[in-house]
């Protein structure tokens, strides 16, 4: 009986060329066939400059109201800001706009549903910074096509929103001052309905005592004290002051400088009033702007910026090329053949 020596063996197979060689041209043609049969899709990438300031993270209340979170560091808000923005390039609304221009360059894309645009785009991005969109399609035009297109409605979007929420910072600017000045007008109303109904008492005390007497100087002080507190700072005030009764005078003449007094205190409450109108109306307008603006803004940063890098072109590679796929398959003939060999060698041990 004939004695196998493994090293033998192993030595013998791994002369014989012919075998090797055959096996790793069928594996590649195998390949070859592969990849012809279940081409490989072209994948079309492009980079953009996603920026954000985030000096306004505590200021930024159109932000936290739109997300319903409360941003108490930079980080937390840097990140939602780049997931806010991740969900929008890939939201209806962006793919729906893609897809249309899509269709009127080429017919190919009719019979995309916006599910299936959404397989074919991706997005790579660690934080702000560069970000990589890519397009994978069958065929290397159309995923050009796919990942420019889908580019160009990106950076239209999103300016945009940018550009609304710009509009919402300096509309917030503008309600500060609205309602700063609601307030400092509703206290001017207030305070002088105030001294309005001291002074009425006062008045009324005033007319029940002897018109030929003089004031005391306690009630004197009284009247004085509480019409400088009427006037305030407001200079058009200096006038009544200025006629203030002298300290000889009978209480008639306090009378008349009251009933003056009071009716300037009408006068201005009118003016006044109307003005709380008028602020109250403006800012219904502008608060009905804000809320409009805080829609169309899409709950992106007044600071963020996406701009395209310029100087770099479109990249378009084959995932799996033919090549690529015949050195796989010729490595997996050879895989196959030595495997079959070791199972030869080792049958021929085991007799």
């Amino acid at each position: 009986m004939k004695t196998v020596v493994l090293r033998d063996e192993i030595f013998a197979a791994a002369h014989r060329w012919p075998i090797i060689v055959a096996s790793f041209l069928v594996g590649s043609l195998i390949g070859i066939l592969v990849s012809l049969v279940w081409p490989s899709p072209f994948r079309a990438t492009l980079e953009l400059a996603v920026g954000l300031n985030p000096y306004r993270v505590t200021d930024d209340n159109y932000i936290s109201e739109f997300a319903e979170v409360p941003f108490r560091n930079a980080d937390d808000y840097k990140y939602w800001q780049m997931q806010q923005l991740n969900a929008l390039v890939f939201s209806d609304d962006y793919l729906d706009e893609t897809l249309a221009r899509l269709r009127e360059m080429d017919t190919y894309w009719r019979e995309v549903s916006v599910e299936e645009l959404r397989e074919i785009f991706q997005v790579y991005w660690r934080n702000a910074g560069v970000w990589r969109l890519a397009a994978e399609v069958s065929k290397s035009p159309y995923a050009e096509q796919a990942v420019e297109i889908w580019r160009d409605v990106i950076l239209e979007k999103t300016k945009a929103s940018i550009d609304y929420a710009r509009e919402i910072f300096l509309l917030e600017l503008q309600l500060q001052v609205i309602r700063e000045s609601l307030l400092k007008v509703q206290n001017r109303l207030e305070q002088l309905s105030e001294v309005e109904e001291a002074l009425s008492q006062l008045h009324g005390e005033l007319e029940s005592s002897n018109n030929s007497d003089m004031l005391n100087p306690s009630e004197r002080w009284r009247l004085l004290s509480l019409v400088s507190q009427a006037a305030g700072m407001n200079l058009g005030w200096q006038s009544f002051l200025d006629s203030f009764p002298e300290s000889n005078a009978n209480v008639e003449d306090y009378l008349s400088w009251v009933e003056e007094i009071v009716i300037a205190i009408g006068v201005e409450s009118e003016t006044l009033s109307n003005q709380v109108e008028s602020l109250d109306r403006e800012n219904e307008v502008v608060l009905a702007e804000w809320e409009h603006a805080v829609q169309d803004g899409d709950g992106l940063a007044a600071t963020l910026t996406v701009e395209q890098i310029t100087g770099l072109d479109t990249s378009v590679r084959q995932l799996r090329p033919t090549y690529i796929a015949a050195l796989v398959g010729g490595l997996l003939g050879l895989l196959v053949w030595g495997v079959l060999t070791l199972l030869r060698i080792q049958r021929g041990l085991e007799l």
